[in-house]
Order: C-alpha cells, then sequence, then structure tokens
C-alpha cells in the first residue's frame, strides 16, 4: 500500500489512498504524500480521497492535528475551498473544522490564514444542503473557544449565520444558533457594547424568537441561550423588550421541556440582567423581565428560586411597589410575592419580611392585602402574625 502511494501511477495513487482512508493509518510516513495529493488539479478524485485521508485524521487526538498543521496543510485547504468540485470543497470545509475546532489556538491560526470568507462564499447561491450543514458546523467551531475569538476577525459571519437560521434544516439551525451562543456569551474585553450591538443589526433577533416556537427541543434549547446572552448583556431596549417578552412566554410554558428551557434561561447569565431589568425605565421592559423571573419562581426548583433572590429580585421589587405607580407592574410585583410565599416557606417569608415587602403592599390598598394575606398562607401569618 506504501508503495502504491508513492508510485507515480495516478491509478495506483487513487486506489491506495482510497486504502489508506478506510484505514486511517497515522504513523505509516505518507501523509506528506496525501498533502501532495492535495495540489493535484488534474486529478479532483484523488483530491477529494486525499482530503477525506486527513480529515479523517484530523478528527482524532491533539497529536494528529499537530502532525497536519505541521505539515502546512492548512493553506492548501484554503486554496481548495474554491475547488470546482462539489464534493472536494464540501470535504475541505469539513477538515478545517475538524482542525480548526481542535482548539482556540488553531482557530486563531486558521483565521488568521485567511479561512473564514472562502467558507462563507461557500453559502451564497443556495448550496447543497450538505454543504450548509457543514460549512454551519466549521462556522460554530470557528465562533467557540475560551479565550474568544477576536470579534473583529469573525464579525463578517453574522450575515451568513443571519441566512442560516432561517434554515428549514434542524442541524444547520442549531449549529448556526450555537455560532451565535458564543458570538453573544459574555467576555472578559471591552468590545461587549460593540459587538452586541453589530449582533443585534444583524436582524437575528426576530428570527430567534420565532425560533423558540420550533418543534425541536434542542433548535429552542440554542435559540433560547443566545437570548439569554442578549438580555445578560444588551441595552437596545427594543430587543430588551422583544427578548423578554420570548422568554416570559416560553418560561410559562409548562409541559415536560419546562425544566430544559428554564435551565438554559438561567445557565446564559440572564437572571442577574433581568433583575437589573426590574429598575428598567420603561415598563414594557420591566413588565416582561419581572414575569419571566416569576415564571422562573413558579416553574422552577428551590435553587433556581434562590437565584432570582440572591441576585437582588425583593430589593428590586420593595422599590417598584413604592415608587411605580403603574398598576400592572404593581400586580405583576404582588403576584411575584405570592409566588414567592404560597407554599409557606419560612426561609422564603422571613426574606421577603426582611426586604421590608409587607408594609407597602398591606398600604398599598385592599387589593394589595387581600394578595399577601393569601400569599403568607395561615403558618407564614402566624409566624408574622406582628406585620406592620
Amino acid at each position: 500500500m506504501v508503495a502504491g502511494v508513492w508510485s507515480d501511477d495516478p491509478s495506483l495513487q487513487l486506489r491506495f489512498t482510497t486504502e489508506f482512508r478506510k484505514l486511517l493509518i497515522v504513523g505509516s510516513g505518507v501523509l506528506p504524500r496525501f498533502v501532495e495529493f492535495l495540489k493535484k488539479g488534474d486529478n479532483p478524485q484523488l483530491q477529494f480521497e486525499a482530503a477525506w485521508v486527513l480529515t479523517n485524521i484530523a478528527s482524532g487526538t491533539s497529536d494528529h492535528v499537530k502532525v497536519l498543521i505541521n505539515l502546512n496543510v492548512v493553506p492548501i485547504f484554503v486554496h481548495l475551498i474554491a475547488s470546482p468540485r462539489d464534493d472536494v470543497r464540501e470535504q475541505v470545509v469539513w477538515a478545517l473544522g475538524n482542525l480548526l475546532g481542535d482548539s482556540p489556538q488553531n482557530r486563531d491560526f486558521f483565521l488568521r490564514c485567511g479561512a473564514l470568507k472562502p467558507i462563507l462564499n461557500q453559502l451564497n447561491d443556495h448550496p447543497r444542503l450538505s454543504m450548509s450543514r457543514t460549512a454551519a458546523w466549521t462556522l460554530s467551531n470557528m465562533c467557540r473557544g475560551k479565550p474568544e475569538p477576536i470579534f473583529e476577525q469573525v464579525k463578517e459571519a453574522l450575515p451568513a449565520l443571519e441566512r442560516l437560521i432561517h434554515s428549514d434544516d434542524e442541524e444547520v439551525l442549531k449549529d448556526a444558533c450555537w455560532a451565535l451562543s458564543y458570538l453573544s456569551s459574555d467576555q472578559t474585553n471591552n468590545d461587549n457594547v460593540t459587538r452586541l450591538k453589530t449582533i443585534i443589526e444583524s436582524g437575528v433577533v426576530p428570527r430567534l424568537v420565532q425560533l423558540l416556537l420550533h418543534p425541536s427541543p434542542s433548535v429552542r434549547r440554542h435559540a433560547i441561550r443566545v437570548l439569554g446572552n442578549i438580555i445578560a448583556n444588551g441595552n437596545d431596549e427594543q430587543v430588551l423588550i422583544d427578548a423578554c417578552l420570548a422568554l416570559s412566554d416560553l418560561s410559562d410554558q409548562s409541559n415536560i421541556q419546562k425544566v430544559m428551557r428554564l435551565k438554559t434561561i438561567i445557565e446564559s447569565g440572564a437572571v442577574p440582567r433581568l433583575v437589573q431589568l426590574l429598575l428598567h425605565p420603561s415598563p414594557s421592559v420591566r413588565g416582561p423581565a419581572i414575569r419571566v423571573l416569576r415564571n422562573i419562581v413558579v416553574n422552577g426548583n428551590d435553587e433556581q428560586t434562590q437565584l432570582v433572590i440572591s441576585s437582588g429580585a425583593l430589593q428590586c421589587l420593595t422599590k417598584l411597589l413604592t415608587q411605580d405607580y403603574n398598576k400592572s407592574i404593581q400586580k405583576e410585583c404582588c403576584l411575584m410575592i405570592s409566588n414567592l410565599t404560597a407554599s409557606g416557606n419560612i426561609v422564603n417569608i422571613q426574606k421577603v419580611v426582611d426586604a421590608n415587602l409587607i408594609a407597602p403592599m398591606i398600604h398599598g390598598g385592599e387589593r394589595m392585602h387581600e394578595t399577601i394575606m393569601q400569599s403568607l398562607g395561615m403558618s407564614g401569618y402566624k409566624h408574622h402574625k406582628n406585620l406592620p
């Protein structure tokens, strides 16, 4: 087999390259030969088989990836993305996805080699579904990793990602949403505001809201993650309104996917930001934000409820009840306090009392008085019978 690969006979080269691809042999000294085959533009079938061999090797260990990079295969792969053959182009995009997904260092190296733009070009002019899937997956790898990629190097992917999230294919949707999730996640550098502004202006938010109703739980979960990131880190009022309303509706649903949706909202880091939004100047933001938090309290577990409390929600509710005279907002405050105390949980009741929430509710009128009495329940009320 080794002799066949090193032969000058194109038919033997193709035959034994195919055999090596099936065997996935790394240490036989033939990898440089396969890299040479990538350059044989007059034999695209051989190029394809060689790319397939190297793709399989790139899916192995980090040592395998390092061997390929040291053979200077990356610039050759990037060049082959412009091949006239669909199968060659798709194979090298797949190979690049394997290689750059190995580490942030490889990802950054590939970006410096100019790998992004040729991949984006494959998504123009109605590509084959298989190419859309491969390119979306490779793009998600390009946006993934800690430390995050430099946003200036990957932001040109946003128009393509905006198109990909309109796909009807579940795999494409998941990977495109993953890429947006990585791009919108909190970063330690100083480009946070500009980055999120650019993501929002790319037009992805309306479609992400639509995807919250997608039949696939996985697609919904990925869309929630992106919207949670935007809520956690964004400042655009209309986007916050849309995102909070969407998450409010979603977190209010109580079917088998409820727990996973709440978990995803919380893992996105949205809860502390939602608590901050309780004091947003616009009631159109405050209302949906409090409904999301209330739904977490109603539908979540005790740990999730305590996260809402520890993020400062009770102190915000006190301010809303004493300073916000919007009846709808005050009603939401009463309902959230009711949800927090309805079980008679003494710890939660004590926290409500310590936050000085009882007095403004009782002094706020008959409707509030009835609500808090029902909320505290007989055991809680007796425990705190000297309420102001």
